[in-house]
């Protein structure tokens, strides 16, 4: 999982921010001895103002020794281009004209060679998934993709929409070598801020956008009769922008495998991520009416933290319960309009008794803080106020000793 937070305070509120750039993804690992090694790079974008932040990843390591389990490490990238509709600046609140909102949806079936595998091996016993091993996002506003007459504002957007996944991974026989086929969706919507409403002007919007973004996967084949790799139903929470209370929330719904007694580990990798504000901040009497009638898509918000973690997975085989504790959500000051926001997390858990494969329990400590700093383009801040360089990407190595099983 991951916790991305801006520190920089204005008074006494956290300073919320666009988004123009967001990576977390870690390299292929290394392991030596009893060590796995790797790096994992951060990056956050605020689109114009200076903030800084040390968010984290949380991993989990595991090793097979022997044929029981093998890794893979792929990364898709894609580049394009958005176009917010309607070209108008009239919807402040008017009633027939609705803020311009841009959709990007695509989905695509991705095939993953699994090269290592004998060719002719047979798929029969095996499990295979993918989860998201991280992704890698920056955006620029393009004068040129601009609607005649609008001019870039910044590099960021207001979004109000945000989902990646890798689902419906089925093993593929082939002539050759197996490979994994499974559908990846990315869904990204940005519209206008409520203060667009009032005086387009004073926040102008980025009409287009253009996207440079990677993603990336980590791909598992296990033998299944003794590790099996299972996709777990997806988790939804529904919070205020304001609540900045992390409730951890415990799944005790899994599905596991019935290895019998013997001496399991237990893991898990997210293979869905997405977050939806709305409804509007009909709750303000100021928009109430308005929003209810003529807006029913949710205007963006400026955003302070975006969070979503999964740690103790754990499973009794004697009274065969499992259970997994997951905590997400995102969150504004109370000077942003206030408004929902759904989360929804999507986990695919390893349950193994095979004596050779060593995975380590998840711990809160596995967690490597990266450091983000950026000087605002306003002038008014500097990294030099909090003894920072500017920084807007980070890459930080981490290690994990691993203990073979007894």
């Amino acid at each position: 999982g991951f916790d991305f937070q801006w520190l920089r305070r204005a008074v006494v509120t956290q300073t919320p921010h666009r988004i123009s750039a967001w990576t977390i993804f870690p390299t292929p690992p290394s392991v030596s001895g009893p060590e796995v090694s790797s790096t994992v790079t951060y990056g956050w974008g605020t689109g114009v103002d200076g903030d800084y932040s040390y968010p984290y990843a949380l991993y989990q390591a595991a090793v097979s020794y022997g044929d029981e389990m093998k890794f893979w490490y792929y990364h898709h990238h894609m580049e394009f281009n958005d176009l917010a509709q309607p070209v108008s600046t009239k919807c402040h609140l008017h009633p027939k004209v609705p803020c311009p909102i841009a959709v990007t949806q695509k989905q695509q079936k991705i095939t993953f060679a699994l090269s290592g595998l004998p060719a002719g091996t047979s798929v029969d016993g095996l499990d295979g998934e993918a989860v998201l091993a991280g992704w890698d996002l920056k955006m620029h506003c393009n004068q040129h993709l601009q609607p005649d007459g609008h001019k870039c504002n910044s590099n960021g957007m207001w979004a109000n929409k945000w989902r990646v996944s890798v689902t419906g991974c089925k093993l593929q026989q082939g002539s050759g070598s197996p490979s994994l086929e499974c559908t990846t969706d990315l869904l990204i919507n940005r519209t206008a801020n409520p203060d667009y409403m009032f005086d387009p002007t004073a926040k102008p919007f980025n009409f287009a956008l253009t996207y440079n973004l990677s993603i990336y996967y980590t791909v598992m084949v296990a033998n299944n009769s003794h590790t099996r790799l299972i996709p777990q139903g997806h988790q939804y929470q529904k919070k205020e922008l304001w609540d900045h209370t992390n409730v951890k929330y415990q799944d005790t719904s899994l599905k596991y495998a019935n290895f019998g007694k013997t001496k399991q580990q237990f893991g898990a990798g997210i293979n869905t991520f997405g977050w939806q504000l709305g409804p509007d901040g009909c709750r303000d009497i100021v928009l109430k009416n308005h929003c209810n009638k003529h807006h029913k898509v949710p205007l963006g918000r400026y955003l302070t933290s975006i969070r979503a973690t999964v740690d103790q997975f754990f499973c009794d085989p004697v009274v065969k319960y499992c259970s997994l504790n997951y905590t997400m959500g995102m969150t504004a000051p109370k000077s942003t309009w206030d408004l929902d926001a759904h989360t929804e997390l999507g986990v695919t858990t390893v349950q193994t008794a095979s004596a050779t494969m060593s995975i380590e329990p998840m711990v809160m400590r596995a967690k490597p803080n990266g450091t983000i700093c950026i000087s605002g383009s306003d002038h008014l801040w500097s990294c030099s106020f909090v003894h920072l360089r500017n920084q807007p990407r980070d890459t930080v190595k981490f290690h994990e000793k691993i203990h073979p099983v007894a």
